[in-house]
């Protein structure tokens, strides 16, 4: 009898830890001392309910089409309105330095794109988003600076789900699913017809497909992003098994190189013009069976790894680690800003040159996009999360909502590439309603300035 209870004790143990890896349970077994460090973190969170062990929680609503004249909410002082319209899946947003805009129109991807455990992630998001790709860049102009653009035209067409954009000098960047591409880029031109220059393979396969990437201040490197896979990737794939992963692409020698692993899905990116350090949006909203609290925003430096913080500390300024051999605390060197639970945040851009009004020029603009695996629904808005001597300080703040119903049941539209145009007005990509939105300040806040 008594080796028959340690065999059960050990068949209990082993099934707290798959529920613990399940559900995200800080189990101390998955804590390595040596991985460790000290992350300074704000939160302003909430939870949402998880539904059911064997099955992803499904609240989809139903998507219903902006009507003519709807707008969605923005907050006081601020306006919205329609920058261009009948576009087709618009993902991405990038602005070239004449204030021409690109906009990034990608579908779904086909399921052999997908780990297996998101083919079914990627089925129900299809019920509301449609399988059909345009695969394809558009340019939009605004001419006459009325706010709204008047030229929209094929920029770059026929590749494989393009998604991030990068211009550096006369050299035009596109990330695809499965590839990073140079084209030659003049000034002024509204397409580009000249064959593209490849320059590095990306691993097709992963919890998320899109590849973004961000020209470093010095134009001689691209941050890239990819996301966690569990298929054979070649040199990439020790690293990719661990979690979502940021490369650094050397435009000089075209060698990639690592900048940071081991991190949720992270698929927005931007550059500090202040301090320099790179910020990037990190989520699991993909992942099906997640339970975890871990949509943020954080700083990122070179070669030291991403770690959670824990939940019990609501503002760590340093973690305490405590094992048989040590004590120790350590001092901050990074800045965690959690979003909250299930957002699915997923742009962001800073504000310093926006045309808003000054309370809102002082931090940075975050997506929402929502995600359909939880109740009750979060996200599908645009927040401004202010900053201090270079790190976030206080509550995010609504800038867009209105994309649901009171009642979550109906969907309008979801938010998700942002960018600041030409005047410094912040644009957002609805990549449901088809729609970019435009948001400047009132016009009472405009003479005020």
């Amino acid at each position: 009898m008594r080796y028959v209870g340690w065999f059960w004790l050990s068949i209990s143990s082993a099934l707290m830890m798959v529920i613990g890896n399940l559900y995200g349970m800080p189990l101390l077994y998955k804590r390595s001392f040596t991985k460790f460090f000290t992350r300074e973190t704000v939160h302003f969170t909430h939870k949402a309910t998880a539904q059911g062990f064997l099955e992803p929680a499904r609240n989809i609503a139903r998507l219903t089409p902006w009507l003519p004249g709807e707008l969605p909410r923005v907050a006081a002082g601020l306006t919205v309105s329609v920058y261009a319209a009948g576009l087709n899946r618009p993902r991405w947003l990038y602005t070239l330095p004449n204030g021409d805009v690109l906009v990034a129109e990608t579908g779904s991807p086909d399921a052999q794109t997908l780990d297996p455990t998101h083919r079914l992630a990627e089925r129900v998001q299809s019920a509301t988003e449609g399988q059909y790709s345009a695969n394809r860049i558009i340019l939009l102009r605004d001419s006459t600076g009325a706010g709204l653009a008047d030229l929209k035209t094929p920029f770059l067409c026929n590749m494989y789900l393009p998604f991030g954009m990068a211009l550096i000098g006369n050299n035009f960047y596109v990330a695809t699913a499965d590839a990073i591409t140079r084209y030659p880029y003049e000034a002024g031109q509204t397409q580009i017809t000249a064959q593209g220059t490849h320059i590095v393979n990306l691993p097709l396969y992963g919890h998320n497909w899109a590849k973004n990437i961000l020209p470093s201040q010095d134009g001689h490197f691209l941050y890239v992003t990819l996301d966690k896979t569990t298929k054979k990737q070649g040199q990439l794939e020790s690293l990719l098994k661990k979690g979502g992963t940021i490369m650094r692409l050397d435009l000089r020698t075209q060698d990639l190189s690592l900048f940071s692993t081991d991190l949720p899905s992270v698929m927005g990116m931007a550059q500090d013009p202040q301090t320099a350090l790179l910020w990037v949006v990190l989520n699991d909203f993909r992942i099906p069976y997640s339970h975890k609290e871990n949509d943020y925003i954080t700083s990122l430096v070179q070669n030291m790894p991403w770690l959670p913080t824990l939940p019990a500390n609501d503002i760590p300024v340093s973690r305490r680690i405590v094992s048989g051999w040590a004590t120790l605390t350590l001092t901050a060197q990074t800045h965690d800003y959690k979003l909250g639970s299930y957002t699915g945040a997923a742009a962001l851009v800073f504000s310093y040159e926006s045309n808003l009004p000054e309370t809102w020029r002082h931090g940075l603009f975050v997506s929402e996009r929502g995600s359909w695996a939880h109740r009750p629904k979060h996200g599908y808005k645009i927040v401004y999360i202010p900053f201090k001597n270079g790190k976030p300080y206080g509550k995010p703040q609504d800038v867009m909502t209105g994309f649901l119903n009171p009642e979550d049941t109906q969907l309008r539209g979801r938010p998700m590439g942002l960018a600041l145009d030409g005047s410094g007005a912040l644009l957002v990509a609805d990549d449901i309603g088809n729609i970019i939105w435009r948001i400047t300040a009132a016009k009472d806040e405009k003479q005020a300035q």
